[in-house]
């Protein structure tokens, strides 16, 4: 006898049902009924809550199904009421084909005005009952032309390249510009090309949707404008971009002509700052110049000296050496930088992130943490960037003349966390406070976790500048429980306003 096999026909999903007393009826597969699967699958018996698969026949006694032993199996059974799927990991959800029709059509193939005339037809359909009420008249009308357009739209469909060209990077609130050139590979003349694109991520929209051409004849080329505007930061995938026609009557669109928008990283809107008043202090940095990788810097001369046995070789100044008839090495000043910390705090409420709306003070946050980085642009610092949440940011930008451009990257991913993240933060922190000279903490509230987060950078030797953004009361007061260093409180409708020119 063959052993019960596990697996499934062509290794697909399939739903078992019709399962009593451990013998299998029917089975489903691809939504059609398919009785041969019954003959693949073993009986099999409950033990309590918990069903067990057959193991092999034994060759001894009456041929009955031998039962393996529940810690010998390799693959249990979840529970009963799973027992039926077998699931897929990395497995589409399966829309029904009538969702993904209506979906197409509604979204795609109706323009605007097609969705009016549907309609129409939909409310004058009361009138088909009878040829004496007057609405049918109207409901005739209605239906002929939409055939009439239908039939001719999908007649003249047009077999264009698109190539698109668009940024791979923008600004939050700023309209991403861009290009799409359209090149007819057709026999006959393309009429009324518009720019389409359907299932764009929330947030985004197509700005030159409208624009459209009217005539593009056999081999000729033409560009349009591609204007796409996003609301919020982050990291897109954007859909394919479609050139369909919309003649006659710009009722219908058809056409497959298409190229994909590729991906977009929009990072944060923020308004430059005036003034930024943080005492920068100097320590020493081992690796000096390197960790700079500054153009044209080095360490700085002083002067000669003798030799000192156990230095190194290259050092030794040879031309003094002759003049005064013994060893001498040059002398170097050891190399002191200011280097800065930019700490984000992501920690919100756990309700906050349930609700799956934009937080405003977040967003404020970021857009702070980005002027900042701007601000400290313009010195001679080296910048590390903190920020703990789902996932652990620590950039190292040292001075680059690309650092702020990495540093907006991570900007754009970074999101908020439910959990805290200080107790992650801390020990990375610790790791680098002794060679900081200042630290910048943009803070969402004012609590003992923070306090004790700043405090321990106080303590290291840190000049430390608190700023919180919040509007509405802190946990602890600021004026009460002062933060150590200086600190300042802002409102985060006033940083998504740009007012805030001075910290």
């Amino acid at each position: 006898m063959r052993p019960a096999r596990s697996r499934f026909c062509r290794g697909k999903v399939c739903d078992l049902f019709g399962m009593a007393h451990g013998t299998v009826a029917t089975a489903r597969v691809h939504g059609r009924w398919d009785r041969r699967m019954a003959n693949r699958l073993r009986p099999c018996q409950q033990t309590g809550d918990r069903p067990t698969m057959t193991g092999d026949r034994s060759s001894e006694g009456d041929g009955g199904a031998k039962m393996p032993d529940p810690a010998k199996t390799k693959r249990p059974w979840p529970g009963w009421r799973r027992f039926l799927v077998r699931r897929r990991v990395g497995r589409r959800r399966y829309v029904p084909w009538t969702i993904r029709f209506l979906k197409y059509y509604w979204g795609f193939k109706l323009t605007p005005a097609g969705r009016y005339l549907f309609l129409g037809i939909c409310f004058t359909a009361v009138g088909s009952v009878s040829v004496l009420i007057p609405v049918y008249h109207v409901f005739c009308s209605l239906l002929a032309l939409y055939c009439v357009a239908w039939c001719v739209n999908m007649a003249s469909r047009p077999r264009l390249d698109v190539e698109v060209h668009l940024p791979p990077r923008g600004v939050a609130g700023r309209e991403l510009r861009g290009s799409v050139q359209l090149v007819n590979r057709g026999r006959r003349c393309a009429r009324d090309v518009m720019l389409h694109a359907t299932d764009l991520p929330s947030g985004v929209r197509l700005v030159d949707g409208d624009t459209a051409v009217a005539r593009l004849r056999p081999g000729e080329s033409v560009r349009l404008p591609l204007g796409l505007f996003f609301e919020r930061r982050g990291a897109y995938t954007l859909p394919k971009l479609w050139a369909p026609t919309t003649f006659p009557f710009n009722l219908f669109r058809a056409g497959s002509s298409g190229a994909p928008l590729g991906q977009v990283l929009i990072v944060p809107a923020f308004e430059p700052l005036g003034t930024l008043a943080v005492p920068f202090g100097t320590r020493y940095q081992p690796g000096g110049n390197v960790q700079s990788l500054r153009v044209g810097e080095s360490c700085e001369y002083i002067g000669n000296r003798e030799y000192v046995p156990g230095e190194p070789a290259r050092r030794l100044d040879f031309r003094s050496w002759a003049r005064l008839a013994k060893p001498v090495v040059r002398e170097y000043q050891e190399e002191y930088y200011s280097r800065v910390a930019v700490i984000l705090d992501t920690h919100v409420p756990e309700s906050a992130l349930k609700s799956r709306k934009p937080l405003p003070q977040f967003e404020a946050a970021v857009s702070l943490t980005a002027a900042v980085a701007d601000k400290l642009r313009d010195t001679d610092a080296l910048v590390d960037f903190f920020a703990a949440g789902p996932d652990l940011y620590v950039f190292h930008a040292q001075r680059r003349a690309d650092f702020f451009d990495r540093m907006l990257e991570v900007l754009a991913v970074v999101g908020p966390h439910g959990g805290r993240p200080f107790q992650t933060l801390l020990p990375v922190l610790a790791d680098h406070w002794e060679r900081l000279s200042a630290a910048i903490c943009i803070l969402l509230d004012w609590d003992e976790d923070r306090r004790r987060l700043l405090e321990r950078l106080a303590t290291a030797g840190c000049d430390v500048k608190a700023v919180i953004v919040r509007s509405q009361k802190c946990h602890l007061s600021p004026s009460t429980h002062s933060p150590p260093g200086t600190w300042c409180v802002v409102s985060e409708r006033d940083v998504l306003r740009c007012n805030v020119r001075h910290l």
